[in-house]
């Protein structure tokens, strides 16, 4: 549903608030948020039969008192809902936004990489959530993406037998060669516009230097 509108949702963010902003907008996670001050049954089962769907929709009910303003998350039929909620953890003093299912399709290729890249992917991710207690974890299906506040800044994308970084740098500041490389204009599953192929331990070092970048360019 939410791809469907996608180009829309996205034409109405340049109109208001110009590309820049646009261009900032994370889908990994797309829902509609309702807010009203009162929602019938008939409103919270169509939001269940939604949800039954995979389609992200919140209710959130709102009330007054005198200057003070409530906000009440509706959750209907918690104990029915899709077992690929989204649930965020506190994980060593940081946040894990984590999804069951994306989390053991992502548990499944760790299994199969060398252990030589399972040993650089903990390394870059242990650096990457070292940089600040405002890096929050996201894992999601094919990749990992890290953000700080609301703007993502990087990903880790786990190969068999390589490791694809990118990150949300500009591709013209950098002299590209066959392992770093502008994906500006190429589809790829990963959060960045610089991708970086990590094969061995000797490019560990510039791969943290790009993730410091991005963090705080970001």
């Amino acid at each position: 549903m939410f791809e469907k509108n996608k180009s829309a949702f996205e034409l109405l963010v340049i109109n208001k608030f110009g590309k820049i902003v646009a261009d900032k907008i994370d889908w990994s996670m797309p829902r509609v948020i309702c807010i009203a001050n009162n929602f019938n049954q008939y409103d919270i089962d169509a939001v269940h039969a939604v949800r039954e769907m995979r389609c992200c929709f919140s209710l959130i009910r709102y009330k007054k008192f005198n200057d003070l303003l409530l906000f009440e998350h509706i959750n209907p039929n918690q104990k029915q809902m899709n077992k690929t909620t989204m649930q965020t953890q506190q994980v060593n003093s940081r946040l894990v936004v984590i999804n069951k299912e994306n989390n053991y399709v992502f548990m499944e290729r760790y299994k199969k990489s060398l252990d030589d890249i399972k040993f650089i992917f903990d390394t870059l991710k242990d650096y990457v959530v070292s940089l600040s207690d405002d890096v929050v974890e996201v894992p999601l299906k094919h990749y990992t993406v890290f953000r700080r506040n609301i703007n993502n800044f990087a990903s880790i994308t786990l190969r068999q037998k390589k490791i694809l970084m990118h990150y949300k740098l500009n591709p013209a500041n950098y002299q590209l060669t066959n392992k770093l490389r502008d994906v500006t204009d190429r589809g790829h599953l990963g959060y960045g516009y610089l991708q970086l192929i990590v094969q061995n331990k000797e490019d560990i070092a510039f791969a943290k230097e790009l993730l410091a970048k991005a963090y705080n360019e970001n």
